[in-house]
């Protein structure tokens, strides 16, 4: 393909490979294919790609509950998956879409680990961590929900190990900064980011508790418009063991709240007045704070232990929510963590001619050469969040990158004027280190703008009986069988037609009974013949189908598909009554239900594919022509 900014990376959320699609993958996917299709039809071009989001948890725990080797399974259910997005006409440039759990796939992801380490953004410490007994993992504090597994539902406790993070609270003044520039973000969307970060201002300080012979400190926040009533104390820190009967507690708590435990656990006499000292997760204080200020007394303190403090002159300071990327992981399924335990040099990175580092089944054998001294050593026996193998997806997806080359030079040299990312609102933890791996490319000189996803509208959720539709709830219909029911055409338009993408779907028949008439309404234009209308002399007719059809380009370029829809539907049977016999109409239609059910049309199936790295428009989506203005 010719470089330079001349092609638009249209993209899909990467499905886990853990099971099969359900309708909220369709509703993400129909939703890419159709805007893919319009871009086309306005002679765009357009890269429309995804990937298989294949190591994590949640693949070991399928693979557990199969009796399957984790390997065996993951690649048998990719093979599913691949059929399901095939039978969906989905009209992807390729179809042999990057697996993260190859070899040549992660060796990229332990490469942009060594580059994120150069930049000093890679660090171990022992900390006390959110553990799931049920998951036997350690939990970053975006997976705590409701002060409960994020997977399994289970009780969150906490324990102490090594681990280790990637700094990406280095970033996070930036990302806030700049998070209302992203103008083709919803404003739900950028408001999301905006909680996700939780930047608070405030002031800061530090307390000096006198315990006994070694007194203890302990650095405190307290944003603006709030009183210190009480302080929240991080369960982990010295000060509660000593001041509890417990140590270490853990208060359990939805991350961000803004509640504390109902009783305080002793009283603090400053020389401002006493105030009351509770407990909370330190997944629910803003990052790098030991304690943070309670606008709240508490009513009965008579029963408490009472300790003598002092409280250091208060500054400007200035807080966040989002914390260190928690990137380690002790399981069997990922990508391996590129670090040796060296006899000379300590830990150290592994050398970088000796990536990939494999796992097992790949053929490693836990030894790798040190970059220090250059002798082979062994690895530290970790493997790495799966979501760093996401974060640079967006880059396997160039039209032009093939497994052999650093995709990250291959985007420098030419990267597409505008990436759509087409996902759910609750993607936007992907979205925050999206951000995070753009802002640390930019650092590297990989990159010109950090904002790799420019373009990020949201869609809501799919419901079954009030629930979000997911493999973990085990709640959706079987889409195979409702592929072979109803058609592809079918069941894309009960999604993409029941609502715009910003409002949740509540699956019912409903969606399903609209669909079929649309289908029916569209299909009549398939067997229209002009020969058989008695013509129409109504010379306005052009006119009220341009106004249509207007609309709904303007819908599509809003992500207002479900209103597009609408108005194409509008437009068709406007046509159909006329007995018009203008052949250019029907065609301009029959183009745009090719946008969104190209079975319809007539079209194949699963769209065209390009042969090689070029990007080409499809031959499937007929060219839209404009209907003429009398």
């Amino acid at each position: 393909m010719p470089h330079g900014r001349s092609w638009e990376l249209n993209f899909d959320s990467a499905p886990f490979c853990n099971g099969s699609l359900h309708l909220g993958h369709v509703r993400c996917y129909a939703l890419g294919d159709a805007r893919a299709r319009w871009l086309r039809s306005h002679g765009v071009r357009v890269r429309y790609a995804t990937a298989f989001d294949a190591f994590g948890l949640p693949h070991e725990a399928a693979a557990a509950e199969a009796g399957t080797p984790t390997h065996t399974y993951v690649n048998g259910q990719i093979e599913r998956i691949a059929g399901q997005l095939h039978d969906l006409g989905l009209s992807y440039d390729r179809h042999d879409h990057p697996r993260t759990c190859e070899p040549s796939y992660y060796r990229w992801t332990q490469w942009l680990f060594l580059a994120l380490w150069r930049l000093g953004l890679v660090h171990t410490e022992d900390r006390v961590l959110p553990f799931c007994e049920g998951c036997s993992e350690y939990l970053a504090a975006s997976q705590i929900e409701q002060g409960e597994c994020w997977r399994c539902a289970g009780p969150v406790s906490g324990r102490s190990s090594e681990q280790w993070f990637i700094r990406s609270s280095a970033y996070s003044e930036a990302l806030a900064a700049s998070t209302d520039e992203l103008v083709n973000w919803s404003p739900r969307s950028r408001n999301l980011m905006h909680a996700f970060l939780g930047r608070q201002e405030g002031r800061g300080s530090t307390v000096r508790v006198e315990t006994g012979d070694t007194p203890v400190e302990f650095d405190l926040f307290v944003p603006n418009g709030t009183e210190l009533k009480g302080i929240a104390l991080s369960s982990e820190h010295a000060l509660a063991a000593m001041v509890t009967d417990m140590a270490a507690p853990l208060v359990s708590g939805k991350r961000g709240d803004s509640t504390v435990p109902r009783l305080p656990v002793c009283v603090l006499e400053l020389p401002s007045g006493p105030v009351s000292l509770y407990l909370r997760h330190s997944a629910d204080l803003p990052h790098e704070t030991d304690a943070i200020s309670v606008d709240r007394e508490a009513t009965d303190v008579s029963n408490l232990r009472r300790f003598a403090a002092r409280q250091s002159p208060v500054s400007p300071a200035v807080r966040f929510r989002a914390r260190d990327w928690l990137v380690s992981r002790d399981r069997e399924w990922g990508t391996p963590l590129p670090a040796v335990q060296c006899e000379q040099c300590g830990i150290a990175p592994v050398a970088e001619a000796d990536l990939p580092l494999l796992l097992p089944v790949h053929g490693g054998d836990g030894m790798a050469c040190c970059s220090g001294c250059g002798t082979r050593q062994p690895t530290v026996g970790r493997r790495l969040d799966c979501f760093l193998d996401d974060s640079w997806c967006f880059w396997a997806a160039h039209p032009s990158w093939t497994p052999e080359q650093n995709p990250f030079e291959l985007w420098k040299s030419a990267p597409p004027r505008s990436v759509f990312f087409h996902s759910g609102y609750d993607s936007f933890v992907y979205l925050y280190l999206y951000r995070i791996i753009g802002r640390a490319l930019l650092d590297l000189g990989l990159v010109q703008d950090p904002e790799v996803v420019d373009r990020f509208p949201g869609h809501d959720v799919v419901t079954a009986d009030g629930r979000k539709m997911s493999k973990r709830h085990g709640n959706a219909p079987d889409l195979d069988e409702l592929l072979r029911k109803e058609g592809p055409a079918v069941v894309r338009l009960a999604v993409l037609a029941n609502a715009n993408p910003g409002k949740p779907i509540d699956w019912s028949d409903d969606a399903l009974i609209r669909a079929r008439r649309l289908v029916r309404s569209a299909g009549r234009l398939r067997t229209w013949d002009p020969a058989g209308q008695a013509g129409n002399s109504d010379r306005s007719l052009p006119n009220q189908i341009d106004r249509f059809l207007r609309r709904a380009d303007q819908f599509m370029d809003e992500y207002r598909v479900g209103s597009a829809i609408d108005e194409v539907y509008v437009a068709t049977r406007t046509f159909l009554r006329s007995d018009s016999q203008d052949a250019a109409i029907r065609s301009t239609l029959i183009a745009w239900w090719d946008c969104f059910a190209p079975e319809i049309a007539g079209a194949p199936h699963a769209g065209s594919s390009a042969s090689g790295p070029e990007v080409t428009s499809p031959t499937d989506p007929v060219q839209r022509e404009r209907v003429a203005v009398a």
